[in-house]
């Protein structure tokens, strides 16, 4: 949920990702998490997630979009359009 609400962007800029993820935590207190095992759980996920989510590319998209654009890249454009978009 937290890189959906913040974004990696923000999330890796963070200059204390422990204590976003602590009030966050926080705020989401009847979902049952516990403080200081959820929360730490979760920064340490976070702190895996980053750098794979960053060197993702296009694989962050869903299948669907990347199907969908795919398609449309090779059916639905003409070469000079490709060359264009490319450029």
């Amino acid at each position: 949920r937290m890189l959906h609400e913040h974004g990696p962007d923000a999330l890796a800029a963070a200059d204390d990702l422990p204590a976003l993820v602590r009030t966050a935590a926080e705020e989401a207190y009847d979902e049952g998490y516990e403080r200081g095992v959820h929360d730490h759980d979760a920064t340490a996920l976070l702190t895996a997630l980053l750098p794979l989510f960053e060197g993702a590319g296009t694989l962050r998209h869903a299948s669907a979009a990347r199907a969908h654009a795919l398609l449309f890249w090779a059916h639905g454009t003409t070469e000079p359009e490709r060359a264009d978009r490319t450029r």
